[in-house]
């Protein structure tokens, strides 16, 4: 018997609430099959089973809040979850590829997306064409496949679950099998699976309530401790883009030949981190029990991330060690993660420091919040073309303005200047890097 626990991914994360089981018991679960989806203070994530087997008992209830190292459910491994498959008519299955899964994905979403426009014609024949032709429990004494939580949906919505075809893996019925028969939305499922649903106030007032928890609640709580712990300070500079933005658009080609999407990001995470060799207190943290400065080694970038669910940090580990194309892949792979919610656990820990990138929705200025027990943060602006003055002549540029809030405990003012200063001359002047690129 394995018993599966939550496990510790450090930065002080504790606990974490279930949001609902994707298993139940009896049920047979494969290598990385998503188990249960958990909520902590920093990501929702999926957590994978380690093992093949069957599901013994669920050791939690959805909405319950364990510690780290308490066991979410047990799985019965070997002869007894062969036996266990047999007397269920369950042949084991081998553990499915990555790009197995995400297909599979792409055609959840695709499904979902069909049903929230109303197209109920082509929903059927996608349906049919995911699980095969296949057909309703009822029709075929079969077992009905579900989760808990989308029994408990289906009771809700008034919904037999004998009566539906699923879409999901193995036919099982998923929650926007359940929502479409009912006839919802998408969006109420995308509403009920974050958590920002809204609650209609009394008939007839001119409010609406909108439940205050989750993600959004600990972001509130994270912001009001920074700004309570940290005194901030907020220096702004303006950077010439022109030069950076031509070796771009001449590097753009050769990267999306290698499957990533080079951005600009990527390059000031990279010019950030040789800032830090000449500035390392930019990367440290403050440890007041202590009374140390904890200064990191490793250049950990954390990359702040709007989605759905709200404000999100994944971390780009040790950027420092890394090619501005590593970087970019990385940043690729875990925002789109992060927008998806299928960050892992360990995907947003280890940040030194933060990058916010708000030029894309035409922020100019900004005075960010520093993520404690980080010391700074640096924000990017939009970048416009503006009238300066080069060798006493008016000229037009690309200029983006840039914040960066420090923790005036650790830093003065000086240092931080000097040091937005050292990230300017490396983005205003590529070439330097050929010179000291470790």
């Amino acid at each position: 018997m394995f018993e599966f626990k939550l496990a510790d991914i450090g930065e002080g994360v504790q606990t974490a609430t279930i949001v609902r089981w994707l298993v139940e018991e009896g049920q047979a679960v494969r290598m990385d099959e998503p188990l249960v989806l958990v909520e902590t203070d920093k990501v929702t994530a999926e957590l994978p089973s380690p093992v093949v087997g069957v599901v013994d008992k669920l050791l939690a209830a959805a909405g319950d809040t364990v510690e780290v190292g308490a066991g979410l459910l047990k799985i019965r491994t070997g002869a007894g979850a062969s036996a266990s498959q047999q007397s269920q008519g369950t042949a084991a299955v081998p553990a499915p590829s990555a790009t197995t899964v995400a297909r599979e994905r792409v055609a959840s979403a695709a499904v979902a997306d069909s049903t929230a426009a109303g197209k109920s014609a082509d929903t059927e024949k996608s349906r049919a064409s995911v699980d095969g032709g296949g057909q309703p429990a009822a029709a075929t004494g079969a077992r009905v496949r579900a989760t808990p939580y989308v029994r408990h949906l289906a009771r809700q919505l008034g919904v037999d679950l004998t009566t539906l075809q699923g879409t999901g893996r193995n036919g099982r019925i998923s929650e926007e099998d359940v929502r479409h028969q009912a006839g919802g939305t998408k969006s109420d499922a995308v509403a009920s699976q974050s958590g920002r649903g809204t609650v209609q106030a009394a008939p007839g007032a001119d409010v609406e309530r909108i439940p205050f928890r989750g993600i959004r609640q600990k972001i509130a709580e994270h912001m009001v401790m920074s700004v309570r712990t940290i005194p901030h300070v907020t220096h702004m500079e303006e950077i010439e883009m022109d030069a950076l933005m031509d070796v771009l658009k001449k590097a753009k080609p050769h990267a999306e030949q290698k499957g990533t999407r080079l951005t600009l990001l990527a390059y000031v995470a990279k010019a950030m981190s040789m800032a830090v060799r000449d500035y390392p207190l930019l990367n440290s943290s403050l440890d007041e029990a202590a009374g140390e400065i904890l200064v990191k080694h490793r250049v950990n970038v954390g990359i702040a991330t709007d989605t759905e669910a709200g404000l999100l940090v994944p971390v780009v580990q040790n950027v420092g060690a890394k090619s501005v194309l590593q970087v970019a892949s990385d940043i690729q792979v875990l925002t789109e993660k992060a927008r998806l919610g299928k960050l892992g656990l360990g995907e947003t820990a280890g940040g030194t420091i933060t990058i916010s990138n708000m030029g894309g929705i035409g922020s100019i200025h900004a005075t960010p919040i520093i993520r404690h027990p980080e010391v700074a943060i640096l924000a990017l602006h939009k970048m416009e073309p503006r009238v300066v003055v080069r060798n006493d002549e008016p000229v037009i540029r690309k200029m983006m303005n840039v914040s960066l809030s420090f923790d005036h405990r650790l830093l003065d003012g000086a240092t931080a200047v000097r040091f937005t200063n050292r990230i300017k001359e490396l983005l205003e002047q590529p070439e330097l890097w050929l010179l000291e690129l470790a």
